[in-house]
């Protein structure tokens, strides 16, 4: 060049691959002096024929930086083609320019170029066929060091010419974004696991392939030239082994599709380098082994990097709130989409890196949050309109997906370009004309087929769906139809099978005939305004046809479920109630009703279906819950939860909650990103393009939220706080746009709040009693609504415990771990009142702060102490944490016997004499060793009160700690950690069957299920002055004989520590418990407990345990906070009165908290 470079632009491309395009995306790539500019060119835009596919051609401005102001440039190309025929070719045009901007040179491929065939040193390597039978790449050194360095400039050039080839047509320009990449990354860590094998870790999860360079040295003292290196790259570490990947190795088959990311690197002579020329695909973790027995142990003398390629990303969004691990989630999800995207929406460029719609729609909500670029997800619409997948809402999915992108940009072009399409897909062709609901019983074809495993390991017979249709050729209707036509249609409902929690399939399905629903009525919109007039009408009087005879046919309104068909034919279960909630199907009388349901159920289905129930709640139930239900989901820490993922290190979201279910780097479960920016901060667009939109926090329990939201016409930054007087919230409003904003009553009487803009009153417009809107508002504003204390305005949102006809002789307590602990406790306490108790893994009373002769003693500040209170310990001493489970052989309960006889004669609990009546029950399997000794203990404990036909018992059943069951999922006596946080196991063996037997006498057999409408939440904040501890909500199962005043006994059970309202849901849904209840008149009262920030006296946050710690004064007594409300529970559901009046200054030696503050 004439002169240094300022600019340079390059068109490049090279030839795609019509059988393989979804998987060799890395055709070319592209170096200037050296460095690495581009990569690509992708997928291109897929046609209805992909024989006719076309070439594309990315356009990539050069950075300053490859430049250096040169006077010489070198251009690289480094090309693949999997056949590398006569159709391979590349292509390459640049133009170089001054700082003013005017032409030094252009340069274009042509014969004076040179080439060489890399087939020498890259070779063909083995077979990938859980990422789509991709190959991988062998790299042999020593054929390399021929042409190493040939990036660089002056490089000498002993090749050949160039072949010229006549392309049959001129590639297009690409739509989207040049995919990036970058260089240089190192590991976070290389472990030596042996002289001939390392691992190590990138510590994020990117796709992109790895560099490597082994000096003379280290090369000879691994074997020199021809020795070969194994290297495997994976997402994950193998199942319990950090010293390894996972990798699916024969004989066994790959049935969930693993990627087999294998390549082996042949040394050189001396210095020895490889690299990855394709991005091998999505990885974190990988191993090297040299394959020679007698290599010498080299250290860790090599270089390791690792290049990687994503979609070009800008940080635009960004949020905080005061919740710390719903901060980690949505970093989470922006991480997913930052990382683990290229060109095209896909399921996941790890394994299939195939386009499917719902995958695109998940995605596409949270990228349209993210970023405020467009073309992304326009290209990828489109992309999947021409290439539809197998399930049959999927395709209905294409028209949330246009209508979203209208919305977003003002573009109705994708929805006149494909309207006859979206309409197929919408069904509209399957709408039976009498029922006016989509209808395949003439269309049914054959289930899919089963997995080759036998016994399919996600659960049922079949590993995908039982219910396809094929879908016939063109309608009279709408004669065009889809290139896939006479091709087979699957209803999915969810993914994995094992997640559709009981779905009964049919023909005339609630769900597909939703999206059928929803999808008339946008399609009646987007008709509207590409000039269709006709359509618009017609769609839009269907959709109220349809939506009418669901309302009629598979609605049941008396109790506010859906049905998952005809309800003549089926029953109700978990995904019709959130799909029909979120397509707008459920009437508004009906959400109150759907929310109570969903609170229950938890997070029953899969990670994918988590965007329907999310946004479902945010977009219908935030009047009613102020999104506190979407945010209890979004932060739970159970098993099926983000937090699951978190700590197990992911970085990007999984396919599934369970680390071996499937891919690390699935976007579709990147869903809270989106919800936090639409329903949590409630920022969406009301008019196509952004021109007007609203925002309408729901910040459930959050007492500050601060959120950059991006959009087309700029970024929304909003921010609020919400104390117990008034919630503000800060807004910018990019300039033409109109903002309408909404603020949450949280139960408070509109007439009775100020709502003020920039400190002025507004007459403010009332959203149905729970929102106040001021609309047409442009600039940058405060706007503050005074409403009442939180506490007080959610109680109003669930129902207060009812007083129920209870049978005052009929009252029993049972518990689990911590739960057990509480309840002997709780039964010695109240004994007059209690008649029965149940022990599942648990110490007797007052045995965690009793001391007993021979047992060590420890200083309070020790790790290994219970910083607790000790009775009969000397002056700062005190005992082992939890030493009647860790050394039950010290416990003696007659000791504990003389401290209950004591606390009754000060008055703190009931006469002990009243225990002698109880039923007990003690249980603890035997694969439950830190619970078994003390189990024995709180057994022997009561045997010193009651008659031994009063005591049942049972040590010898193989369980682990959990309450054992006669069916369920979970197998006996289960060792996995993610397994064995589920505290039911199937061990062939009803526990609180037995429990409930032993204490009531005969009863008549359990129902097979229980009445769902009979388990609901109950407001729990009443009983904060008792206990801060307590959850908002807590749960009750009342039999309908016993709603309708019928004489009921009572039961109250509780969970183990840490047990989040998630779990407590499905534990209560799932036990037998209310099975037997249903059929034998027993109310089942199940208190929750959550962590809270606050302190005891002791100087230990609350743990979300049951306090039978010695944590606070008089922990034991009936005063005690924890005590005092289940006391009262009790009381309020049954009308009996339990506290004993209290003798002053009795036994306070004992009981004086502060005397003993010193080592407590």
């Amino acid at each position: 060049v004439s002169a240094p470079p300022a600019r340079m632009v390059i068109l490049v491309s090279a030839a795609p691959d019509t059988a393989i395009q979804q998987k060799i995306l890395a055709s070319y790539r592209l170096f200037i002096n050296g460095l690495d500019v581009g990569i690509g060119p992708g997928r291109g835009e897929m046609a209805f024929d992909p024989a006719k596919l076309d070439a594309v051609y990315d356009t990539i401005e050069v950075p300053s930086a490859a430049l250096s102001a040169a006077e010489s440039i070198s251009v690289a190309l480094q090309c693949f083609h999997p056949s590398g025929g006569a159709g391979a070719w590349a292509m390459l045009e640049a133009e170089v320019l001054d700082a003013d901007n005017q032409t030094l040179a252009r340069i274009r491929t042509s014969s004076d170029w040179f080439s060489y065939n890399a087939d020498s040193f890259i070779k063909k390597g083995a077979l990938d066929d859980g990422a789509g039978w991709r190959v991988n790449e062998d790299i042999d050194a020593r054929a390399f060091r021929n042409v190493s360095g040939w990036r660089l400039p002056n490089f000498h050039l002993d090749w050949s010419k160039a072949e010229v080839r006549k392309l049959a047509s001129k590639p297009k320009a690409k739509t989207t974004l040049p995919i990036s990449i970058q260089t240089g990354k190192m590991p976070v860590q290389i472990t030596q696991i042996s002289d001939t094998h390392y691992v190590f870790d990138f510590g994020q999860e990117r796709q992109g392939g790895l560099s490597l360079t082994v000096p003379a040295e280290t090369a000879a003292a691994w074997g020199g030239a021809g020795t070969e290196l194994e290297i495997k790259l994976a997402e994950q570490h193998a199942r319990f082994h950090s010293d390894r990947v996972l990798f699916p190795d024969p004989p066994l088959p790959n049935w969930n599709k693993i990627p087999r990311y294998i390549s082996v690197f042949t040394l050189a002579d001396g210095e020895s380098h490889f690299e990855h020329h394709e991005y091998v695909g999505l990885w974190r973790y990988g191993e090297i082994r040299i394959r020679n027995p007698q290599a010498l142990n080299a250290g860790q003398n090599f270089s390791l990097t690792q290049w990687f390629v994503q979609y070009p990303w800008k940080d635009e969004a960004a949020f905080v709130s005061s919740d710390s691990l719903l901060n980690s989630v949505w970093q989470l999800c922006y991480n997913t989409l930052k990382y683990a995207i290229l060109d095209t929406f896909t399921d996941s460029n790890v394994r299939e890196a195939t386009p499917y719609e719902a995958d695109g729609y998940c995605a596409s909500r949270s990228y349209w949050v993210l970023r405020s670029e467009r073309e992304w997800v326009r290209h990828s619409i489109q992309y999947i309109i021409n290439n539809p997948t197998w399930p049959t809402e999927w395709l209905q999915y294409t028209i949330l997906l246009v209508h979203g992108h209208y919305m977003q940009t003002g573009d109705a072009s994708l929805a006149d370009t494909n309207f006859d399409l979206l309409v197929e897909n919408c069904m509209f062709p399957f709408i039976d004309v009498d029922s006016n609901l989509v209808n395949f019983t003439k269309y049914t074809a054959p289930d899919m087929e089963s997995w080759p495993i036998p016994g399919c390991p996600f659960g049922g017979r079949l590993c995908n769906s039982p219910m396809c249709h094929k879908i016939p050729n063109a309608t009279d209707k709408w004669p065009r139809f889809h290139a896939a036509s006479g091709t087979i249609r699957c209803d999915n409902i969810d993914w994995l099978p094992k997640f559709r929690a009981g779905f009964h399939y049919s023909n005339v399905s609630t769900i597909i005939n939703a999206f059928s629903m929803r999808g008339m009525e946008m399609l009646a919109e987007l008709a509207a305004s590409t000039g269709r007039p006709e359509q618009a009408k017609l769609l839009s009087e269907q959709a109220a046809r349809t939506k009418q005879a669901m309302l009629s046919l598979m609605y049941n309104s008396a109790d506010g479920m859906w049905c998952d068909g005809l309800c003549s034919t089926s029953a109700g279960t978990f995904h019709s109630q959130h799909y029909a909630l979120f397509l707008g199907v459920t009437p508004d009388a009906g959400v109150e009703a759907t929310l109570r349901y969903l609170q229950n159920q938890g997070m029953v289905g899969s990670a994918y279906s988590a965007s329907s129930l999310l946004h479902g709640l945010y977009e219908r139930a935030s009047n009613t819950d102020f999104g506190q239900t979407a945010l209890d989901l979004m932060t739970s820490q159970g098993s099926h939860s983000w937090y699951n993922m978190l700590r197990q290190g992911a970085t990007t979201t999984w396919e599934h909650w369970f680390p071996h279910d499937g891919t690390h780097s699935h976007p579709w479960s990147a869903t809270p990103a989106s919800a936090i920016a639409t329903g949590l901060m409630g920022v969406q667009p009301t008019a196509p393009g952004w021109i007007k939109w609203r925002a309408k926090p729901a910040p459930g329990d959050l007492t500050f939220a601060k959120a950059t939201i991006a959009t087309p016409k700029g970024n929304i930054m909003a921010n609020f706080t919400h104390n117990k007087e008034n919630l503000k919230m800060e807004i910018s409003i990019p300039s033409r746009t109109e903002a309408e904003l909404c603020m949450p009553l949280f139960g408070a009487q509109p007439k009775t709040v100020s709502l003020t803009l920039d400190g002025v009153h507004q007459q403010a417009r009332e959203e149905k009693g729970t929102y106040l809107c001021v609309d047409g508002v442009i600039g940058r504003h405060r706007v503050t609504v005074a409403v009442v204390q939180r506490k007080q305005a959610q109680a109003n949102l669930l129902p207060k415990l009812p007083r129920l006809n209870i049978n005052p002789e009929a009252i029993s307590i049972s518990g689990l771990s911590a739960g057990a602990d509480f309840a002997s406790q709780f039964h010695v306490a109240f004994s007059k009142s209690i008649m029965g108790v149940g022990i599942f893994a648990g110490q007797p009373f007052h045995c965690a702060a009793s001391y007993f002769p021979g047992e060590p003693l420890y200083t309070r500040n020790s790790p290994e102490s219970c910083r607790c209170f000790c009775k009969d310990c000397p002056v700062n001493k005190t005992v082992r944490g939890d030493h009647c489970k860790a050394t039950p052989q010290y416990t003696d309960v007659k000791i504990l016997k003389e401290t209950a006889e004591q606390l009754a004669a000060a008055g703190k609990i009931d006469d002990v004499t009243h225990i002698k009546k109880a039923k007990v029950y003690t249980f603890c399997g035997t694969n439950d060793p830190g619970h078994l000794g003390a189990t024995v203990s709180a057994r022997d404990f009561y045997a010193q009160f009651v008659p031994a036909e009063n005591l049942l018992y049972n040590f010898t059943t193989p369980a682990g700690h959990c309450w054992p069951q006669s069916d369920g999922w979970n197998p006996c006596g289960v060792k996995s950690e993610i397994l064995a946080a589920w505290p039911l196991q199937n061990c062939d063996y009803d526990g609180p069957g037995e429990l409930l037997q032993h204490i009531y006498g005969s009863l008549l057999p359990p129902a097979k299920n229980i009445v769902t409408s009979s388990l609901w939440p109950f407001d729990q904040s009443t009983f904060h002055d008792d206990a801060i501890d307590l959850s908002s909500a807590g749960l009750i199962y009342v039999p309908k004989a016993c709603a309708e005043g019928e004489s009921c006994a009572l039961h109250v059970s509780l969970h183990g520590c840490d047990n989040p309202m998630f779990m407590e849901y499905p534990e209560a849904h799932s036990m037998s418990f209310n099975r037997w209840a249903e059929t034998n008149k027993i109310v089942v009262l199940w208190p929750h407990l959550a962590k809270h920030s606050d302190v005891h006296l002791s100087g230990e946050p609350y743990s979300g345990c049951w306090n039978a710690y010695a944590k606070g004064a008089n922990y034991d007594s009936q005063g005690a906070p924890q005590m005092k409300a289940v006391r009262h529970m009790i009381e309020i559901i049954s009308g009996v009165q339990m506290r004993r009046t209290e003798k002053k200054g009795a036994y306070g030696s004992y009981i004086d908290f502060k005397q003993h503050a010193t080592y407590i």
